[in-house]
């Protein structure tokens, strides 16, 4: 049963080439950032959960950059840079973005915050797990005990999941993000956990 949860739970495929479709994208001009913007922010991406396809709403990317970029565009913000690496994925150009812009911690996190995560699936399909970042997700609420709940584009479509990056090997506070296959093991959200990036940055000009 759990094989069969994780084959139709996850497959973490990102966009290997990076796409910005700003006639997709008509937001409002940013004035200002007031303290609940990071909620809203996860407000359009918890409208999504349970979608199976992010193309029924956009023309953005239907996977896991195309939802996190959706949800900050409706707020004023593209996180694609208009330039990206050639042969860099659209989860990696989105990092480095946010590097740039001082934005990445390992802190404890806000809504709104974008979570990034590694080796999720075997991007060049080489059998070895050196692919660096693959995925990215958004964080909709933290609890007391500092789990984290994120919304993400899986291969189930628009989905929420947990993680704990003080307790990556712990199945009561972290889902599978990485299924089993003959190339890699199946791994938990915290145990492919690697940052967040800090809305209020990732604003910044």
């Amino acid at each position: 049963m759990r094989f069969v949860v994780l084959v139709a739970m996850l497959s973490c495929a990102c966009a290997s080439v990076l796409v910005r479709d700003d006639a997709a994208l008509s937001p409002p001009p940013l004035v200002e950032a007031p303290d609940d913007l990071g909620l809203r922010i996860a407000r359009h991406a918890d409208a999504l959960v349970g979608i199976h396809s992010l193309r029924t709403v956009t023309k953005l990317p239907d996977d896991c950059t195309g939802l996190v970029r959706f949800a900050y565009a409706q707020e004023g913000v593209e996180l694609m840079p208009l330039r990206g690496t050639r042969g860099t994925n659209g989860v990696t150009a989105i990092w480095v973005s946010a590097r740039e812009k001082n934005a990445l911690h390992v802190h404890a996190p806000r809504v709104g915050d974008l979570a990034f995560f590694r080796e999720t699936y075997d991007r060049d399909r080489d059998g070895r797990t050196d692919d660096g970042l693959t995925h990215v997700a958004l964080v909709d609420s933290i609890d007391a005990d500092g789990t984290v709940h994120f919304i993400h584009r899986s291969g189930r479509g628009v989905t929420r999941e947990r993680m704990n990056p003080d307790r990556p090997r712990d199945k009561a506070v972290n889902d599978w993000l990485r299924m089993r296959s003959s190339r890699a093991p199946a791994a938990l959200s915290g145990e492919l956990f690697v940052g967040y990036a800090s809305w209020p940055e990732l604003f910044a000009q």
